[in-house]
């Protein structure tokens, strides 16, 4: 909270002012003469982390000029500082202007400013801030970030019978079921790393893309290999889908 002392202004606002301290029966002055206008501030529910400004006004109603020598505040989430004008003379009037920054604050919320004078007789005029602030979580904050949830159609690839030497080419759907953006970062087989290396845009919830790899029959028989696909999904950053078929002369 920082408090800021602010210098006399024009008369005009000075007349109307000083009306409003005469109208007001609660006003609290000091025996020196400086009257508060108000010194409670009700700030209410805080709802942001944003500062909260509020402002004192007073005049010094007596005979003498009086001094404020300094302000100082009942807890550690305040800070005074007074401005160069100190001195009021008979009928100046003067502002306060008091800052709560409701950060790291939780709870109910009382404290209180207090406001010395060149008048050692004189107690301490007290500026009351009064509210409430959301009451602090006990145990670590929990933060949801959205991840991708990768799918992948089919499940598996049955090529069928391939002829030695043939290249078999296959297609599968990858879908993003998840929050999240989804990359595919590359794919590829046992038998052909680095089919592909994807630098595409993101997929979005909901959205699929095609990939096309191929399968080239070397040796005959029957066989079985895995499509690898690796993408930015945390619970499941590799998918290995399973490729068969028999190759023949």
């Amino acid at each position: 909270m920082k408090l800021k002392l602010k210098r006399d202004l024009p008369l005009a606002v000075l007349i109307f002012s000083a009306c409003a301290f005469i109208a007001v029966g609660n006003a609290v002055s000091t025996k020196g003469g400086l009257v508060f206008l108000n010194t409670h501030w009700n700030i209410g529910k805080v709802t942001s982390l944003k500062e909260q400004k509020h402002i004192f006004s007073f005049i010094n109603s007596g005979k003498k000029s009086v001094a404020i020598q300094k302000l100082v505040s009942s807890c550690g989430c305040t800070a005074a500082v007074v401005s160069d004008k100190k001195m009021f003379l008979p009928g100046e009037r003067g502002e306060i202007l008091v800052t709560f920054n409701p950060v790291g604050h939780y709870g109910k919320l009382e404290t209180a400013v207090r406001v010395y004078t060149d008048d050692l007789n004189a107690p301490p005029i007290k500026l009351y801030l009064k509210g409430s602030l959301p009451k602090a979580r006990k145990g670590p904050i929990e933060v949801t970030i959205p991840h991708p949830r990768i799918s992948v159609t089919p499940a598996k690839v049955n090529l069928g019978k391939l002829k030695k030497g043939q290249a078999a080419i296959y297609k599968v759907k990858v879908y993003n079921r998840g929050e999240g953006e989804l990359r595919i970062i590359n794919f590829d087989t046992m038998s052909e790393k680095g089919n592909q290396s994807l630098r595409q845009k993101a997929i979005k919830k909901d959205k699929g893309v095609e990939l096309t790899a191929f399968y080239k029959a070397t040796d005959t028989g029957k066989f079985k290999e895995y499509l690898v696909i690796r993408s930015n999904d945390p619970q499941k950053p590799i998918v290995r889908l399973e490729v068969t078929g028999v190759v023949v002369e």
